[in-house]
């Protein structure tokens, strides 16, 4: 085989932007060293991240040469690629980046303070020192509710269990407290993420006085894609066709990319608030940009001042499932797999190990029983539908009551892997479970499989990233989902299978898929490196740092359980 055809997709790309670079702007530095930069800036943009550490050692593992930092940032300063008025690389200090995506993030910056800054938002608000003085709020759930009297822009930080619903409660009746018929939406970058952000909400009413609670039982909440009315090659909400909103809430924000995150600030007034909702450790967007983890960088949080609020209190009890998650964050993956592997058989989060060639009885034993209780579920959910006459109807209807037991169900085990491919991947689980169907359509799945959406479809209410499940079989098999209507509450609608573009099996999903969602048990599928197999030219290359993010985000979606299975070779 020739080295030509050895080469990736990825490398050949990388060497189409060396030559674009050498023709634009000559150089007679060591152009093995600029390469290397390149390699570095376009992996760092894979995994959805814009800048590169010249002080970050884990980096010089990535690079053909030694001599990192000094004699790349030699080469570069050599080659004239940081200066002139069309610069390609950006080099500032110790920060290194494509030009373009570092004016894009900057503008951004400055939008969003430029907002926040606003004197009408100041004007708006009488005292709030008596209404918030008897809630049960800690001091930096306090200062968000106060920061809403002030600042066009807040900044919401912290991990799960740290009460980011509860401040967000208490802040939208700040809002409605002195503007009673304020427009309020609720908003997050998937469905699945949407969907949760508004059941989190409705748990936290129970205790809210009832003249506020009714009105925010309304608030409408469904995907970014959704409020800017998209559609193919743009979105219906934009300068000219604005977003009627006083307030937007945007949680999972470390799912936002730069160009979605532009476009909202786009089709939304300038006198718009805005409450920017996240958790910085959880994975960089799949898109370039990842706009909360820079916004959470202290140089940019100081422009913030009081706007930008860090929650560290946990109220949620996870037991040894919170640990791990402080511990991977704080202390990073070596001390994890540490502490894990010491964890007593009674913790609720376990380690065990399998060979490379099987998978393992405790995953297939858990996957099984799941698999067929879905099935019984799925057949009694159709005899119901079947005397309404529903599967045969072509009116899209609302089963929402009919469908709340399976989808409890189906949420109650959610096993992960953070590839697609490979012996462990994602679609091999799949496939295994289907007894090797998968790949022969829908109409060939058995009632009660799982099923993902890969694309967003907005005419239905579906997002990409949404889990629903076939109802019935042959002629009248449909796709059970749970959407949001026009109003933006949640639904559930049976769609064929036809209708829907691009789905999958979704007995198990990526990591990146099961951002924004939750499950009561969750089995992490992880080899010991993520880098051993690399079976497919779709898959990406993770360093240290973005493995730790993996599995954080990953351990984060468990509520109850957690069991990881590691890979040995």
């Amino acid at each position: 085989m020739s080295s030509e055809k050895q080469k990736s997709p990825h490398s050949k790309i990388n060497e189409a932007i060396h030559k674009l670079l050498i023709e634009e702007h000559p150089s007679n530095a060591s152009q093995s060293h600029l390469k290397d930069i390149i390699e570095l800036l376009m992996g760092a943009l894979r995994n959805g991240e814009l800048y590169i550490d010249l002080n970050d050692i884990n980096a010089s593992s990535e690079l053909k040469l030694k001599g990192w930092p000094n004699a790349h940032k030699e080469a570069l300063l050599q080659s004239g690629w940081t200066e002139g008025v069309h610069p390609p690389i950006s080099l500032n200090g110790n920060q290194l980046s494509w030009k373009r995506w570092d004016y894009e993030m900057n503008e951004l910056i400055n939008q969003l303070c430029a907002k926040k800054e606003l004197r009408s938002f100041k004007r708006d608000f009488k005292s709030s020192s008596q209404q918030i003085a008897n809630t049960l709020l800690n001091k930096e759930q306090l200062s968000a509710v106060k920061a809403v009297e002030t600042n066009g822009v807040i900044l919401l930080s912290g991990g799960p269990g740290t009460g980011k619903t509860s401040t967000v409660v208490q802040m939208l009746i700040q809002i409605l407290s002195n503007k009673t018929n304020a427009q309020i939406g609720l908003a997050a970058p998937t469905g699945k993420a949407a969907k949760r952000l508004k059941d989190a909400l409705q748990q936290n009413l129970k205790t809210v006085h009832e003249r506020y609670r009714d009105k925010l039982c309304l608030v409408p909440c469904t995907t970014l894609h959704s409020w800017l009315k998209a559609r193919p090659g743009g979105y219906g909400k934009n300068k000219s066709s604005q977003i009627n909103l006083d307030l937007l809430i945007i949680d999972e924000m470390s799912m936002v990319e730069i160009a979605l995150m532009k476009a909202i600030l786009e089709a939304l007034p300038q006198t718009t608030r805005l409450i920017l909702v996240g958790d910085s450790n959880q994975l960089p967007p799949v898109g370039c940009g990842a706009v909360w983890q820079e916004l959470q960088k202290d140089k940019v949080l100081k422009l913030f001042g009081d706007g930008a609020i860090h929650l560290k209190k946990v109220y949620r009890n996870r037991g040894n499932i919170a640990l791990l998650a402080e511990t991977i964050r704080e202390q990073g993956s070596n001390v994890f797999w540490n502490e894990i592997s010491q964890f007593k058989k009674s913790s609720n989060a376990q380690l065990h190990f399998a060979n490379s060639i099987n998978l393992p009885n405790h995953l297939i034993e858990n996957l099984k029983r799941h698999q067929n209780q879905l099935k019984e579920l799925a057949k009694y959910l159709r005899t119901q539908l079947d005397e309404k006459n529903y599967l045969t109807s072509e009116k899209e209807i609302d089963i929402a009551e009919l469908s709340l037991n399976i989808f409890d169900y189906l949420e109650q085990l959610m096993v992960l892997c953070p590839k697609k491919n490979g012996w462990w991947g994602v679609n091999h689980l799949n496939s295994y479970l289907l007894d090797n169907h998968s790949k022969e359509g829908v109409a060939n799945w058995p009632e009660g499989t799982p099923i993902i959406c890969n694309e967003n479809q907005p005419e239905f209410g579906l997002s990409n990233g949404d889990v629903g499940i076939t109802i019935g079989e042959e002629e009248k098999q449909k796709i059970l989902f749970r959407v949001f209507s026009s109003e933006g509450t949640i639904s559930a609608r049976l769609l064929h299978p036809a209708r829907i573009r691009k789905i999958n099996p979704a007995f198990a999903i990526t990591i990146h898929k099961a951002q924004g969602s939750e499950s009561n048990h969750v089995i992490l599928i992880w080899p010991n490196s993520t880098n051993k197999e690399a079976h497919s030219s779709e898959e990406i290359e993770f360093n240290k740092e973005y493995e730790q993010r993996l599995l954080y985000t990953a351990i984060t979606r468990a509520k109850e359980r957690l069991d990881i299975i590691i890979k040995n070779y």
